[in-house]
Formats: structure tokens, C-alpha cells, sequence
């Protein structure tokens, strides 16, 4: 199975332990259900974390979060036009061959389920709804990216930085002047 270690998401800082504990999650829901996918999306698509399992050929996976993404939140406008005092829980898309679970963690974040569609939908829901259950500590604790960003630098890497910008700078100006 494929596996996707970094954090994705430019509004979105996670630590390493809890990106580890949402891995594991997908890592396991993924296993006990045989599912192609499984994807955390945050409200506008981006994929936080995902699991990919032995049949799942496509690399569109990016396109994927978004459609589902947008999707989820099309259907929370048509529960709102319907008189629901809250929003529609999940979404599924069935086809022929594969189907599309979408559920929501938290307001900010989705589950995308991409299954075989000989894999029985309770089985589904079942699972995906304590994956959900493991998941909501886990994002809760998330933190502010400017809370987090300090954390992942050391004191020396501004000033190494500007050291560097100012030595590229002075050798791209002088290679220039060189030319004329």
C-alpha cells in the first residue's frame, strides 16, 4: 500500500504525533475495509493525509478531494433548501464499479472513501463512523500555524537565510554586470 507522510494543507499545521495518529486511523481503516482509498480533506479539497490501497491505479487524487469537497458542500446547500436544521452527515456516489463515501469529521474536515462497489455500505459507514469517532480528538488539538511555524525552525535559520538571499543576490549583480 502507498503511503503519503507529509501534511498537506497551507492553513493546516499538524505535529508529527498527531499526523502519525490520523495515519494509523486511515492505515487502519483502509486495511479492515479493503478500500481503494481513503482521504482527510479539509472544506476546500486539500488533502491532509491519505491511505491507497492495491487496486487504486489513478493519480488524480488531488481532483478527486476537490470534486468531493465541493460535493459535500453542494449537499449541505440542498439540506438547508430542504428545511435540516443541520447539515447532511454524508454523501454517497455509487457506481458501477466504484463508489465514493463522503463523510464529515469535523466542520473543516471530510472523510473520502473510494471503495469497490461490492463492499457493502454498513460495513462503510460503520467503520468510517469510528475512524470519524478517532479522528475529532486528534484534529481538535490542532494548533494555529503561527503558533507551530517557530517550532520548525531553529534560532540561526533567519539569519542563514537573509546570509544566503544577500550571497545570491550580490553573485546574480555581479554575473550581470559582467554581461554589459
Amino acid at each position: 500500500m502507498n503511503e503519503n507522510p507529509g501534511i498537506r494543507g497551507q492553513d493546516t499545521v499538524l505535529t508529527k504525533q498527531q499526523f502519525d495518529r490520523i495515519f494509523s486511523c486511515l492505515a487502519d481503516l483502509a486495511a479492515k475495509l479493503r478500500l481503494m482509498a481513503v482521504l482527510l480533506v479539509d472544506g476546500s479539497g486539500r488533502i491532509l493525509a491519505q491511505k491507497i490501497g492495491g487496486g487504486w491505479k489513478d493519480t488524480r487524487l488531488e481532483g478527486l478531494a476537490a470534486l468531493a469537497a465541493g460535493s459535500y458542500s453542494a449537499s449541505n446547500e440542498i439540506a438547508r433548501l430542504l428545511g435540516e436544521s443541520a447539515r447532511f452527515r454524508m454523501v454517497l456516489h455509487e457506481g458501477e464499479r466504484r463508489n465514493l463515501f463522503v463523510c464529515s469529521v469535523t466542520q473543516d474536515f471530510h472523510l473520502a472513501v473510494v471503495f469497490e462497489s461490492g463492499t457493502a455500505v454498513g460495513m462503510i459507514r460503520l467503520f468510517t463512523k469510528r475512524a470519524v469517532e478517532q479522528l475529532v480528538p486528534v484534529l481538535s488539538e490542532r494548533t494555529a500555524p503561527d503558533q507551530d511555524l517557530g517550532k520548525m525552525f531553529d534560532r540561526n535559520f533567519e539569519t542563514l537565510l537573509g546570509e544566503e538571499l544577500d550571497r545570491s543576490l550580490t553573485d546574480g549583480l555581479s554575473g550581470d554586470r559582467g554581461r554589459s
